[in-house]
Parts: C-alpha cells; structure tokens; sequence
C-alpha cells in the first residue's frame, strides 16, 4: 500500500481490511472451513488489550457476524491482488489483522479503499469482514486517530508544548522512581543499588512519557498535522520479486495457518531478498533510488512487527517481544539461533545474530538521519536547498510517487519531517533496546548520540536524563544487553554532557518565549533534582567498581573514564541543598580514580 492522496492513504484500508478478512477466514470453524490456530475466547475471558499495544479504544463495534467462510477467501484474494500501488501484503503484511484493532470508521474504509483501486464491492467485503474478525474474536478496535502502537504506559503524558510534557515526564518518574525521585539525595551505595534496581525495573507497558509515537495509518484528510510519512504503515510498497513471488506468498501461507513466532520471523528474514522497491521510484538523481527503496525496508519489516502483535493479541498469546532487551531469545534459543544465525538483522551492514537483534524501529530513525536526503546532484534545486525547504520538494527530488506526496501537509518544512521520525523512532528503538549496545555496531548509536540530539532539540530535558543514565544502567547490569562481558559502569556521558548541555540555559522550542515562567521553572525543578540524583548514583556505583577491581585507577590523561567536571558544572548549576556533601563524594571518587580534584 502506498502513501495516499488526500482521499486515501496506501491500499492501506483496502489492505487492512483484507488483512483482517484472511485472519478472520483462518478463523472459521464452520463446516466447510479450514482449521484455525484463532482460537475463539468467551466473553468472560476476552481482554481489550495487551500491555505492548495498548492504546485508546473506539466505540464497541455491535456483536453481529455479517460474513460467510466463501467471503473471506474473497478477501483474501482482494488484499494478494496487485495493482496500481501493488497488494495490501505489500504495506500491511500478509492479512489485514491491523484493520481490526485499528477502529476506522465505515466511511473511512470504504473511501480509502476504492481510492487505492477497489471497487465498492470489493470495499464492501473487506468492511464486513473487518466487522466479522472483532466480532469472532472479541477485539475492541482502538481509535485511529489517538492509538500509537507500543506508546509507553498506552497513551501521551499531557501538556500542549514539548516543555509541558517533560515535566509531566519529571513528576511520572518522581511517582515510579522513589530513590531516584525523591528529595532525599541518593548518599549510599545501598541508595544507588536501589535507584540502579529502579531503572532496571522499568515497565515501559505502564511507564508514560512525553513523547508521541506513530499512529498507525496517518490521514491527512482528517487534517494536516496528520499529512506526514511518520507513521508506522509502509510508505512505499515491497513488491515480490519475480524468481520469489510463489515462494513468498508460501511463506505467507505457512505463517496465516500457524502464526508462531518462528514463522513469524522466517516472514520477516525473507522480506529483504524476497521483496524488492517499488518501480514508480523515479529520483532526479537516478543514482538515488536505494534510498526510498531501503526506507521502506526498514519500514516495512517495522510494520511486520508491529502487525504480529496485532495477532499474538488476538491469539492472547505472549512472550513475542520478551523483556528489556527484545528478541534477545533469537540469539540464545536454539531453536531460533540456529535456524536464523546467518540472517543479517541491520540494514546493508551485514550484522547478523548474536550480538545485534532485529530493530528496524531505530533504524528507521537512523536511516532519515543518515541517508534520506538527495545527492550533491541536485543541490540548489528546491528540497535540497537547506532545511527550511518544503518536505514535499525534497520528497520530489528523492523520487517518491505523487500519492505519498499528496499525503503530506504542504507547509511542513525538511527539517519538521527530519525530526518526527527521528525523535519518535529513535525512542521507540530504545524501548526495544535501552542498552543500546545491540541495534548497530556504531559507537554514535551505542551512546545514545542521535537520541540526545533530538531530545535536546525538543527541550526534553528530563527525558535526555532518564534516557541517559537507564542506557548507562542496562548496558551494565541488564539482562541480555549484551552478549560480551558486561561492561563495568564507567564513568563518561558522552552526548548528555557534551556542549554543556547537562546545564540547559535556554529552550530551542520557545524562541519567542510563549510557555509560562512557571512552567519552565517546574521543569527545571524536577530536572535538576531526578539530574542530580542519577548523577550521584552514578559516582557510587563507579566507586564500586574502583573499589571491586573491576576498574582500574586511569589518572588524569585518560580521555575514556572520569567526566568529573561535567558532575561539577552541573552540580554549580543546580544549586541544591548539602552541595557540601556533593563535593565530597565527587573528590572521594575522582581521588580513587586517580584524578584528585584540588
């Protein structure tokens, strides 16, 4: 499915709704039906949610079945069916699950669906069928227009302004994080193994934050702040390669009559060699053309992911995604390490299991900043002027087929672009991965770099810490953060502190000064204190280590360990009660380090 025009988006509903229709026809236990893995649930046992994908919900749909079993074969065969934009599997994935929890109105459906290529028959069908799969299996369809698949804590933390929501963030995680929150400075070892164990602790399924994710189809026809390319369906479909389309659609087969996790993943490994780019990719600079092309790879194998738990919902089934470090079983399970241990999980880099894990999330974040953008062919041509060009020009310049073009809101600039899917992807990936150390071999990425970036753009100063010193943490002392030795808990922040931006003395938000003095008085307030705590967890839990052995004295050249004066800066800046004991404890530390402050 691909991007819509202002009446459309993609064969994204047509595709949607067929998805949900093949489900649904697994599903069928009536005479005549194939055998399903869809188990029916009672009433008294069906739950409306599931903690990774819990969101909004729509309007109860009414509990009327509208379909027969011939109907959703039919559907099946509408959403395989090619076509201008190529077949709903090619956005969606292979059936139209999503369409079900994601509650779209009727109209919406049928509009977009016959502006994609249906016919109003066609659209019909894959509506009732939709109908039929939440009714058969008890989904409650979420709201299309607030619903953000994987959203921290299932919806946004309140506030209109990126500066209201970081505070709000400050007060979730003073309720969530009671050492690291509290009043009462973080001044043992005891207190800093506690406030370690916080972080560790963390449930992103009920933690909230301040950051919207993607929705999962957007719309510009229900107004321009949806005209954009963040969102989690692909923009551009992944056609079957010639030599692989049968083999692909078995693929499919197989996974629809048994959607184990293990076909899961043989779905998701083979979309790179199996599927190829769409041809409607037409660049200025022909030599661009990989670019829209392994955008909507990693988009599309996000997509993937994101569908199946749609359908380990329906199944009410968990264990897909699998504690802090996702996936991390694909590298330990021996039934799936050795059936996938030659599959490369990043993109054109070759990484493959065990040491990196699927992320396509972070790497649609690392893709917009690394190489979404066109060549020095076309440089001051409009879209690759500077970044206050129009996103629709840049898109141009990059090939993209007018109906993704029309699907983005005409006054967004390349940088707003740029920096939605950045800010929201680069999170997500770190949900999937808060350690870092097993998205991408990059140094850049395992320090969180391009995160910080963002978050500090946005003013998110209490996300930057709390971000920051989790990854620290889990990289650690987390379970399956890595497959190496742990690293002992160094001392060096990196991005956090780099251009002195652990002590922020302006908003890059506000230039013209419209959030309240009060608001950002509370902002900082909660800053500094959850700031100052994690920094003095983090001198205690480096003493340890000095202390254990574990880390060796470095003395004053060492250019990797001990960012004592970045601790000091931001210590002069906060201003906090009982610096005196601050003081001692940074110069206790710094002295076993071998870095004795006068």
């Amino acid at each position: 499915m691909a991007k819509h025009a202002p009446g459309s988006k993609r064969l994204t509903v047509l595709a949607l709704v067929m998805a949900s229709v093949a489900t649904a026809g697994l599903a069928l236990t009536a005479s005549g039906s194939r055998p399903s893995r869809l188990t029916i649930v009672p009433k008294s046992r069906a739950i409306t949610s599931v903690s990774t994908i819990s969101g909004a919900t729509a309007p109860a749909q009414p509990a009327t079945a509208v379909t027969t079993g011939a109907s959703y074969d039919a559907a099946l065969a509408v959403w395989r069916k090619p076509r201008e934009k190529d077949s709903c599997v090619s956005c969606h994935g292979p059936d139209f699950i999503d369409l079900a929890h994601i509650g779209t109105t009727d109209s919406d459906l049928v509009r977009r669906a016959i502006s994609d290529g249906a016919s109003a028959s066609e659209a019909q069908t894959l509506l009732k069928a939709v109908k039929d799969l939440r009714f058969r299996y008890l989904i409650t369809p979420r709201d299309p227009r607030t619903f953000r698949p994987f959203q921290p804590g299932g919806a946004v933390l309140p506030g209109a302004s990126s500066i209201e929501r970081d505070a709000a963030f400050g007060d979730e995680l003073i309720q969530r994080l009671p050492t690291i929150g509290s009043a009462t400075p973080v001044r043992t070892l005891a207190d800093a193994h506690r406030a370690r164990d916080e972080l560790l602790a963390v449930d992103f399924d009920t933690l909230r934050i301040g950051i919207p994710f993607p929705l999962w189809s957007a719309d510009i026809a229900h107004g321009a702040h949806e005209g954009t390319m963040n969102d989690w369906v692909a923009d551009l479909p992944r056609v079957p390669r010639p030599e692989f389309a049968a083999a692909w659609t078995g693929l499919q087969d197989v996974y629809l009559r048994d959607p184990s996790d293990f076909n899961f993943w043989k779905l998701y490994f083979a979309v790179d060699e199996m599927t190829e780019g769409f041809s409607a990719v037409s660049p200025a600079d022909p030599a661009d053309k990989w670019k829209a092309h392994d955008l909507s790879l990693v988009k599309y194998r996000a997509t993937l992911i994101g569908q199946h738990l749609f359908r380990t919902q329906t199944l009410r089934r968990t264990g897909f995604v699998q504690g802090q470090t996702a996936f991390s079983y694909l590298a330990t399970d021996p039934a799936f390490r050795i059936p996938f241990a030659r599959e490369a999980v990043t993109l054109r880099t070759g990484d493959r299991l065990d040491e990196f894990l699927p992320n396509p999330m972070w790497e649609i974040g690392d893709f917009e900043r690394r190489d979404h953008a066109p060549s020095l062919l076309t440089a001051g041509q409009p879209g690759n002027i500077n970044s206050r060009d129009r996103s629709h020009d840049q898109l141009r310049l990059l090939g993209y087929p007018q109906f993704v073009i029309d699907s983005i809101n005409s006054t967004k600039t390349v940088e707003q672009a740029a920096d939605e899917l950045r800010l929201s992807w680069f999170m997500i990936g770190m949900r999937f991965d808060p350690g870092l150390l097993r998205t991408h071999p990059s140094n850049s990425t395992k320090v969180g770099e391009y995160l910080h970036v963002q978050l500090w753009k946005g003013d998110y100063f209490v996300h930057r810490t709390f971000t920051q010193f989790l990854r620290m943490v889990v990289q650690s002392y987390g379970t399956n953060a890595t497959v190496k030795a742990p690293p002992p808990f160094r001392l060096k922040f990196h991005y956090f502190t780099a251009y002195n931006r652990a002590v922020p003395t302006r908003w890059n938000s506000d230039p013209q000064n419209q959030i309240s003095p009060a608001v950002k008085a509370r902002q900082l307030d909660v800053y500094k204190r959850l700031t100052a705590n994690m920094f003095r967890m983090s001198l205690l839990l480096h003493e340890e280590a000095l202390d254990r052995g574990v880390i060796a004295p470095y003395g004053a050249t060492s250019t990797q360990d001990g960012d004592f004066q970045p601790i000091i800066d931001f210590l002069n800046y906060a201003n906090l009660p009982d610096r005196a004991a601050d003081d001692l404890l940074v110069r206790r530390v710094a002295a076993k380090a071998g870095r004795p402050i006068g």
